[in-house]
């Protein structure tokens, strides 16, 4: 079964039959998605608990700038040659990542993530553009970080996507 197919119905559907063990009696399981998944997002504690966790979790990961550096071997761009661009700072990733900070400042009133989320995506923006287009990474080259020539498409719309280019400016 794909729960998320149906929307909230299917989603509920889905998560009823499972509790049943209707399930699991019939050897069905569902696609895309585990019931602990859709248990964690439709409960707004543990989903809180989730968005908190990870932004603690990334913590770990922020440089002196605030951006995050070196992340484990799962970080993701894209599925071209821009995934192999993720070490040491994937700009992309930074971009997603103040996104991602943004949108859970505004869901929890946390205005210390919208502030951070605005140093991650201005200094993201600083570092990464070129004059001409946005660098996808930087890596660590005697103790500092130096920008590669790498730029993908992906790179580009992560950039103007997530709000490091205002395409109205004149900047």
């Amino acid at each position: 079964i794909v729960p998320g197919i149906g929307g909230q119905t299917g989603l509920n559907l889905a998560m009823q039959l499972e509790k049943k063990g209707i399930l699991k009696e019939c050897g069905v399981e569902l696609l895309g998605t585990s019931s602990e998944s859709i248990e964690r997002a439709e409960d707004r504690e543990l989903f809180r608990k989730s968005i908190y966790d990870l932004v603690k979790y990334f913590k770990q990961y922020e440089n002196e700038d605030g951006l995050l550096e070196s992340l484990p071997s799962w970080n993701f761009v894209e599925w071209g040659i821009a995934n192999k661009w993720t070490q040491d700072v994937s700009y992309p990733t930074n971009f997603l990542y103040a996104e991602v900070l943004r949108a859970a400042g505004e869901l929890y009133g946390r205005s210390d993530w919208l502030e951070k989320a605005e140093r991650v995506a201005m200094r993201a923006r600083e570092l990464s553009f070129d004059g001409e287009v946005f660098i996808d990474n930087a890596t660590l080259v005697d103790g500092r970080l130096v920008n590669t020539k790498n730029s993908s498409e992906a790179g580009q719309y992560y950039a103007i996507l997530f709000g490091a280019f205002d395409i109205n400016s004149s900047e």
